[in-house]
């Protein structure tokens, strides 16, 4: 993802905030890349034990459970959470992830299709700590 509009401390200041809800497991994927223009980050896990994690999409195919192979990637979820945060902390942030653009009036929790039939909210185990009623929509 890239960021405009935002600095590397707003980017930091929301992983922060973020991380209170999932207990200290995301973190940067390369933090250096905070450090270029345009801002590159990438939203991954510590632990497959923690919070915050996604799901194989090949293992929700075939019917998983809560002992499903995982991906270290950050859950939907997580980054619905960061960009609120990100845009609490400056509204002017405008991100761009897979050719969409989000920003703080919208494209933020739009649902995206993970693969046939698969849509993201249900590629992570979120919905058993975060149910989707919870998060907070635009």
């Amino acid at each position: 993802m890239k960021a405009s509009y935002t600095s590397k401390e707003g980017l930091v200041k929301a992983l922060e905030e973020v991380n209170k809800m999932y207990d200290g497991n995301i973190c940067f994927l390369d933090e250096s890349n905070l450090d270029k223009k345009p801002l590159s980050f990438r939203l991954w896990t510590k632990s497959y034990d923690g919070k915050g994690f996604k799901v194989n999409t090949r293992s929700y195919k075939l019917g998983w459970t809560k002992n499903a192979k995982r991906h270290p990637a950050a859950c939907w979820h997580v980054h619905g959470h960061f960009f609120e945060e990100l845009f609490e902390i400056n509204p002017n942030a405008v991100i761009y992830s897979n050719g969409s653009k989000i920003t703080a009036e919208s494209g933020n929790w739009i649902e995206q299709h993970a693969g046939v039939a698969i849509v993201t909210h249900s590629t992570c185990l979120c919905h058993y700590d975060y149910p989707l009623a919870k998060a907070r929509k635009r």
